[in-house]
């Protein structure tokens, strides 16, 4: 059981956290997702007992923790940096904080060889940092973060810097190994894909709150938050400046590319001429030429750069209202570029938020031509 309760931490005048509220309760993958600059580190170091609060607690397992020692509180932590020490040898790094704990002799001996052999470093174990691979180093680091029997283990952003072939080898073999250990994970990171792979439960960290939070599933779906739709995914989520208006009693989403009526619970936004209409780039469908698509979302764009990522193209679309990204298969035949097309969009895939980045609805159909006219 972790729990965090009204967490606020201040550089001078500034928040870097502000009344930070989360609880966990059971042993999964929890990913902290947020920009550069957004708390997960200090959030983290925070949990770690590195950093004091100047507001609220930290709680785990039903016991105030605030004041406690690091070392205190069966955490094991694994920053960014691989701060790796270079005259000893892996298994010396490794073991090192254990040696400082007085674990007995064949305890170290045998807590680093079975770390070493969960994220295969065991070949290594002789070796002086200088002598293995970047990838390798990570993996020591990861490791000596790891060696500990914990309750709860806390990783900043580990994967920071490594090519992709090492990054996604690493990502399987930590969601192997949190499901092995049973434990609570709480992984810091900025980057979607990560978040998407490993997350059972994501927070969302945004200028030191956390404005999101829920499965992936929920959050890549329908999040409450402006930023998380814009941010958690690739390609990037388009977003379009839009404004609310009203026709034959419905409420109406407007902007320079279509029009969208939104479904009746839809509440009206803080300032209606400030809206923003967004939509994945994967619902973006070339339409084939002659095809109707009653009460759908069709519009004009020219097809610009095709940025072919291997199975898939992202076309950049050029549009009166702003490039828009659209993903298609390589089964799908584009025109070539400069070319213009018809694109399609269906209703119930636009997601409308108001001026503070809150949601506000979805689209529930596209309206007639003749009540958008009036």
């Amino acid at each position: 059981m972790l729990e965090l309760k009204g967490l606020t931490r201040r550089f001078g005048a500034r928040a870097a956290l502000e009344a930070v509220n989360l609880a966990i309760a059971e042993p999964r993958f929890n990913v902290v997702f947020g920009g550069p600059g957004s708390g997960k580190s200090l959030l983290l170091r925070l949990i770690a007992g590195l950093e004091r609060p100047d507001e609220g607690a930290v709680w785990l397992h039903g016991s105030d923790v605030t004041s406690t020692a690091p070392q205190a509180r069966r955490l094991a932590y694994v920053p960014q940096s691989f701060a790796l020490y270079p005259h000893l040898k892996v298994f010396e790094n490794i073991a090192h904080p254990l040696r400082l704990a007085g674990s007995p002799a064949a305890e170290i001996k045998q807590a680093v060889a079975r770390v070493a052999s969960t994220l295969q470093i065991s070949s290594v174990l002789g070796h002086y940092p200088d002598q293995i691979s970047g990838g390798q180093r990570q993996r020591v680091a990861i490791a000596r973060g790891l060696v500990r029997q914990a309750d709860i283990y806390l990783l900043d952003d580990p994967l920071a810097g490594l090519d992709y072939k090492i990054r996604e080898a690493l990502l399987d073999e930590l969601r192997d190994l949190q499901e092995r250990l049973k434990a609570l994970f709480v992984y810091a990171t900025s980057n979607p894909l990560e978040t998407l792979a490993l997350a059972d439960y994501v927070h969302v960290l945004v200028d030191g709150r956390i404005v999101d939070a829920g499965p992936p599933e929920q959050l890549s779906g329908a999040p409450k938050a402006l930023w998380t739709r814009l941010n958690l995914g690739y390609p990037l989520t388009n977003s379009l400046a839009s404004r609310l208006t009203s026709a034959d009693g419905r409420l109406l989403c407007e902007n320079d590319l279509f029009a969208v009526c939104m479904e009746e619970a839809c509440t009206a936004a803080v300032d209606a001429d400030r809206v923003f209409a967004t939509f994945r780039p994967e619902d973006v469908r070339a339409v084939p030429p002659n095809e109707i698509g009653e009460r759908l979302i069709d519009f004009q764009a020219e097809v610009g750069f095709v940025e072919d990522i291997g199975g898939e193209r992202i076309l950049h679309l050029a549009t009166p209202a702003g490039e828009v990204l659209a993903i298609h298969g390589l089964d799908i035949q584009i025109a070539p570029p400069k070319t213009r097309e018809t694109f399609r969009l269906r209703p119930s895939d636009v997601l409308v938020y108001n001026s503070v980045g809150c949601f506000t609805g979805r689209g529930a159909s596209a309206p007639r031509r003749a009540a958008l006219d009036a």
